[in-house]
C-alpha cells in the first residue's frame, strides 16, 4: 500500500475517530442539557403560560356572574316573590346568549328553585346529592367559588360552574347565581396548549383521577396513571407548584404541577422523557451516517453553522432582544453616522424621546408578560409611522428613542402626532398612552446634550398629564 492512501487511510480514521467521540460525547451533553432545560425552563414555563391562560379565560366568565349578583334586576325580582318567572328565563336566556355560555342560572334561598334560561328546572334540596353544593357554597365564607360538577340544565354534561353569592342590603343571603362552562371546550383549550407548546396538559382530582386532558385516555390508561400518582397527590396539593417524575409500563414521564385552590383541581403539564432522546438520536445517526459518506460534507456544513451562528451573535449584539429595534449602544453609532452627514449636508434633524404612561403600574397590575407585549407591541407600532431612513431604537426600559433625518420640526411633530394616535388607539395595547419630547439637532450639542434636551421635553410632557408632544 502506497504511503499516500496509508496516509489518507489514517487520517481519514483519526477524522472518523474523533467524530466518533465528539458525536457520542456531545450526545450525551446534549441530553443532559435537554434534560436540564426542560426541567428548568420549558416545563415551568409552559405551565405558567397554560395557568395565564386559564386564568383569562376564566375571568370573562366570573366578571358576568360578579355582574348578575349585583344585577338589580335580579335583587327586585326575588324582594318582589319571583311572580313573574318568564322574565328571569328570558334574562338567564339573554346572559347566555350574549356571553356565549353553557348555561346561567339563579337558586333562591327563599323559595329553593332552581331557575334557568328555560325556567324552573327543580327545586332544590339538602338530602339531595346534586345539590349539596348550594348548601356547601352557603356556608362558606367567600362571595364565589368555582367547581367542576354535571349541569342538570344540560342533559347533566360536566360543566365548569362559576358561583356568586346574592345577597341583600344588609348582606342576608338572597341566593346564588352564575354562569357555566362547556367541559368539551375547556378540553379543547387544553389541546390547543398541546399543539402550541408540545407537551400534554391535564387536570387532575383529588384521588388522581385524569379528568381533563389534552389527549385520549381510555379506562386501562387512566386507571394505570392514577395507581402511577397516587403517591404523589398530597404532596401535590400542599405545594403550590412542584414536579414530579413516574413510570407507566416502560415509559418515564416527568410532571410540572400546580394545585389550582379555586378549582380545587391540580393543573398538569406532562413530557414523556423517551421524546428527549428521540431527536437526539436521530441527529446521532445522520451525524454518523454522514461521518462516513460525506466527510468534506460536513466540513462545509460545520463552517455554514459557524457562519450563521455568527450573523445571529452579531444580530443579538446589535439588537434589542425582546422588541426587535436597535438597542443603545447601535443607536449611537446610527447618531454618529447621520451627526457625520449632517455636517456635510447642513439638513435639519429631529429627536424624539418617548415613553410609555405608566409603565409600572401595567406590570404592577398585569404582570410583566403583559408588559413585554405591550414593549413589543408599541415597538411596533411605533415603527410603522416611521420612513425606511428614520432610526428607532429601544432607549431602556419603557423608553425608546427616534432619530428623523432630513426633518424640520413641523414634519417631526406630525409624525409624532401620528404615533401618539396610533399607539393610544391600538386595540392590543390595553388603552395604553405615550408621551413625548421633542428636540431639534444642534451641531454645537454633543449627543447627549440634544438627547437631554429631548429627554426634559419628555419630563414636561409628563408634568403636563401624559399622552402629550412637548417640543
Amino acid at each position: 500500500m502506497k504511503f499516500k492512501t496509508r496516509m489518507l487511510l489514517i487520517i481519514s480514521s483519526l477524522i472518523i475517530l474523533g467524530f466518533l467521540v465528539s458525536a457520542i460525547s456531545s450526545f450525551t451533553i446534549s441530553q443532559q442539557r435537554a434534560l436540564k432545560s426542560l426541567t428548568e425552563q420549558e416545563l415551568p414555563l409552559v405551565l405558567n403560560n397554560v395557568y395565564s391562560d386559564i386564568q383569562r379565560d376564566l375571568l370573562k366568565p366570573q366578571l358576568v356572574s360578579s355582574m348578575m349578583a349585583n344585577d338589580t334586576f335580579v335583587h327586585e325580582w326575588a324582594e318582589n316573590g319571583e311572580l313573574d318567572i318568564q322574565s328571569m328565563s328570558r334574562y338567564l336566556q339573554k346572559i347566555k346568549q350574549e356571553y356565549d355560555l353553557f348555561s346561567a342560572f339563579f337558586v333562591s334561598e327563599n323559595s329553593q328553585r332552581y331557575f334557568y334560561s328555560e325556567g324552573v328546572l327543580k327545586v332544590i334540596s339538602a338530602n339531595t346529592e346534586a345539590d349539596s353544593w348550594y348548601y356547601r357554597f352557603k356556608d362558606k365564607q367567600a362571595s364565589s367559588e368555582i367547581n367542576i360538577d354535571p349541569d342538570m340544565g344540560n342533559q347533566n354534561q360536566l360543566a365548569i360552574f362559576i358561583n356568586v353569592k346574592v345577597l341583600d342590603q344588609a348582606q342576608q343571603l338572597m341566593g346564588i347565581t352564575g354562569v357555566a362552562l362547556n367541559i368539551n371546550n375547556v378540553t379543547a383549550k387544553l389541546q390547543e396548549y398541546y399543539f402550541k407548546y408540545g407537551k400534554q396538559v391535564y387536570f387532575l382530582d383529588n384521588n388522581g383521577e385524569v379528568i381533563l386532558s389534552s389527549y385520549h385516555r381510555n379506562d386501562a390508561h387512566k386507571k394505570l396513571t392514577k395507581n402511577a400518582l397516587k403517591a404523589f397527590i398530597t404532596e401535590m396539593r400542599q405545594e403550590k407548584e412542584g414536579q414530579f417524575s413516574y413510570q407507566l409500563d416502560d415509559d418515564h414521564y416527568l410532571l410540572q404541577t400546580r394545585y389550582i385552590e379555586e378549582l380545587d383541581l391540580i393543573l398538569c403539564v406532562e413530557v414523556q422523557l423517551d421524546e428527549i432522546n428521540t431527536p437526539l438520536i436521530r441527529e446521532l445517526v445522520i451525524k454518523l451516517f454522514v461521518s462516513f459518506l460525506l466527510l468534506s460534507l460536513i466540513l462545509w456544513l460545520i463552517l455554514k453553522t459557524i457562519n450563521r451562528y455568527q450573523e445571529k451573535l452579531e444580530s443579538i449584539a446589535w439588537k434589542d432582544a425582546l422588541t426587535g429595534l436597535l438597542n443603545r449602544h447601535s443607536f449611537v453609532d446610527s447618531y454618529q453616522i447621520e451627526h457625520n452627514r449632517h455636517q456635510r449636508n447642513n439638513h435639519e434633524m429631529a429627536i424624539l424621546m418617548i415613553d410609555i404612561d405608566l409603565f409600572k403600574e401595567i406590570n404592577d397590575k398585569f404582570g410583566h408578560l403583559i408588559g413585554d407585549q405591550v414593549l413589543k407591541y408599541s415597538a411596533m407600532s411605533l415603527k410603522k409611522v416611521l420612513r425606511p431612513s428614520d432610526v428607532i431604537a429601544r432607549w431602556g426600559g419603557e423608553e425608546f428613542i427616534v432619530l428623523l433625518p432630513d426633518t424640520a420640526l413641523d414634519q417631526a411633530l406630525l409624525s409624532a402626532e401620528r404615533m401618539r394616535k396610533l399607539i393610544e388607539a391600538h386595540q392590543d395595547l390595553k388603552g395604553i398612552t405615550i408621551s413625548i419630547g421633542i428636540s431639534m439637532f444642534c451641531a454645537t450639542q454633543n449627543m447627549d446634550g440634544n438627547i437631554g434636551i429631548a429627554d426634559r421635553h419628555l419630563y414636561r410632557a409628563k408634568k403636563q398629564g401624559r399622552n402629550c408632544i412637548v417640543h
